[in-house]
């Protein structure tokens, strides 16, 4: 059975691609310098704030992180997925809900600045409670500890390789959001909540 549901901020809880890219040519101008191209950042969007400045401007990665600090996050570029309010309300009656995200905990304030929906999660984990990110399985094992609930009865809802890695490493069920590339998967919050009774008819069904 399938007793908690984790889900990934970015690309799952909200489109915030656009946000992400101007927060972060923002930084890069404070320090005169020039942001990747948006298609570069595509290859690259999952990794936490600390890597994505790794990968692009080593030499000054430290600087950019305090700089980023400094820097307000371009909320009213966030895009909430229709229905998300909905959908999370109703899974919360039947599951414990929880954040599991590479952002960093302004990042995630952020996000519940403009979601207004902290009450609906029973732990929230951000970078800088772990070291190790995903694909590490450690952000996701940290958070069934908090909510004292097995892995093998948490679901991870994620947009990207490195979630669905996190997660199988876990020992988790898995579902992709967006796309249709692995056996559970959802293209909407429309379809998610079903996704998620199916996994868990089918676990219940295996423990019988």
């Amino acid at each position: 059975m399938i007793r908690a549901v984790l889900f990934d901020v970015d690309g799952v809880l909200m489109d915030s691609f656009e946000a992400n890219y101007t927060f972060y040519n923002t930084v890069y101008q404070k320090m005169g310098e020039t942001f990747p191209s948006r298609e570069v950042y595509r290859e690259i969007v999952h990794m936490s704030m600390h890597n994505v400045f790794r990968s692009t401007l080593p030499s000054r990665a430290e600087q950019a992180m305090i700089i980023a600090q400094d820097t307000p996050r371009p909320i009213h570029l966030f895009i909430k997925p229709d229905q998300a309010d909905v959908i999370l309300e109703s899974l919360r009656k039947k599951y414990t809900l929880g954040i599991v995200t590479s952002r960093v905990e302004k990042g995630i304030d952020a996000y519940f600045s403009f979601a207004k929906n902290r009450e609906l999660f029973s732990t929230v984990i951000h970078h800088g409670l772990y070291e190790e990110p995903k694909p590490s399985p450690v952000p996701l094992l940290l958070a069934a500890k908090q909510i004292g609930i097995p892995c093998e009865e948490i679901i991870y809802v994620g947009d990207t390789l490195s979630d669905m890695q996190a997660a199988l490493a876990a020992g988790m069920q898995f579902v992709l959001y967006g796309r249709e590339e692995t056996a559970h998967h959802a293209e909407s919050f429309v379809s998610l909540e079903k996704v998620i009774e199916d996994i868990d008819a089918q676990t219940s069904a295996q423990d019988s």
